[in-house]
């Protein structure tokens, strides 16, 4: 499992691209073999930029986790699943 969590003030994600060069890096280290879906860096950025927006929260963390799912410890293939949550405050 790799994780992130980015912060948000004023509703803007503070140094998203810091943030998404350490999951790209840390996936990479974790030999993760990410699908089409999961690999885009603009798409995951419109993704989570439009995700904060709609939820109208204005101070949050945003937590990014990619895990190798239920499937076995062994498996490395990730499967292409997007979570989204909000939480009350």
């Amino acid at each position: 499992m790799t994780y992130d969590v980015p912060s948000v003030r004023d509703g803007r994600f503070f140094r998203l691209d810091d943030h998404l060069t350490r999951r790209e890096s840390s996936c990479a280290k974790m030999r993760f073999k990410l699908p089409p879906s999961l690999r885009s860096r603009a798409k995951l950025k419109r993704t989570l930029i439009k995700m904060v927006a709609r939820s109208g929260i204005r101070d949050a963390f945003v937590q990014i986790m990619i895990t190798r799912g239920l499937v076995g410890i062994r498996e490395r293939v990730a499967q292409g699943k997007f979570l989204s949550r909000r939480a009350e405050q």
